[in-house]
């Protein structure tokens, strides 16, 4: 079957999202199973992250060096393999370790299928980045709603976990054998580029902006389910439905804003977007019932 360069990349983004998400989905159970408290559980989580932030910073020169396809294998089938491997381990410590090499990949994910969907764009000449990362959403959604099912089925993470990634396995080895190095966009200044660039004063603002999308992006995903659980005394269904819902409505959002965008502005919809957070948010943390804070 032939597929369009940039749908490759397109089922990258959906597998690392299903597998990401089939283990966040499962918060609950991890923090029973590790005998750990909310504290312990983030400390854990957090070694993914520090993981992401030294590749993203330096795996750069790793990648250009491999190519688009190697790194894919190595990145979206590793990561799931990794995924797959912390519900048998018992320890904390050993869990906070597999997800920092986990994070490692993870990073060296994000720059590949971002630089590649980035030179398919230019190729094409319309705008398939933000339906890239909407397959991403759309992944988490998928997965959320399986992994509701699943947890309220009462299947094992174990379980869980182990069939995400053959699944992976299999779509992945199909989706990546056949791709292939994107024409690098013409650079527009001769000399090196440095191995570590500071944000420009005119780049600030859109990290402040972006640093606010992924802190309410990372609290929906790493927490609601926990959040629900706690606050709530969900059953595991509806506990489930908080990631569920958020992912929707995010694959929702990065499939079909191009549009608004174009009609409205960048600074308009920006503006709009995170003031709907920012009431998503108050909607959450004050709700005297769930399905308030389902719809926050």
């Amino acid at each position: 079957m032939k597929i369009a360069p940039q749908q490759r990349i397109y089922v990258c983004f959906f597998l690392f999202a299903v597998s990401l998400g089939a283990l966040l989905s499962r918060m609950p159970d991890l923090q029973v199973a590790l005998g750990v408290n909310k504290s312990e559980l983030g400390l854990t989580l957090i070694g993914a992250a520090i993981g992401a932030l030294i590749s993203l910073t330096f795996s750069s020169p790793l990648i250009a060096r491999l190519g688009a396809r190697t790194t894919a294998f190595i990145t979206v089938l590793g990561t799931s393999a990794l995924l797959s491997l912390v519900p048998w381990i018992g320890a904390a410590p050993v869990v906070f370790c597999v997800l920092f090499i986990e994070g490692l990949l993870a990073g060296a994910l994000e720059i590949n299928l971002n630089v590649e969907i980035d030179r398919i764009e230019a190729q094409l000449g319309r705008g398939v980045m933000n339906r890239a990362h909407g397959f991403w959403s759309l992944g988490f959604f998928v997965t959320a709603l399986v992994s509701s099912v699943v947890r309220q089925a009462g299947i094992s993470m174990e379980l869980h976990l182990a069939v995400t990634f053959v699944t992976v396995l299999v779509i992945g080895i199909w989706a990546i054998s056949g791709m292939r190095n994107a024409p690098a966009r013409i650079a527009l200044y001769e000399g090196k580029a440095p191995l570590v660039a500071l944000p420009t004063w005119g780049l600030m603002p859109l990290c402040v902006i972006g640093i606010a999308a992924f802190l309410v992006e990372g609290a929906g995903i790493d927490w609601s389910a926990i959040y629900m659980r706690d606050v709530f005394s969900v059953e595991p269904f509806i506990g489930g439905l908080g990631l569920t819902l958020f992912t929707f409505c995010m694959a929702l959002a990065r499939l079909f804003v191009d549009p608004l965008v174009d009609r409205f502005g960048a600074r308009a919809v920006a503006t709009m977007l995170l003031v709907l957070s920012a009431i998503g948010i108050c909607a959450v943390s004050g709700a005297p019932h769930p399905y308030v804070a389902l719809a926050g």
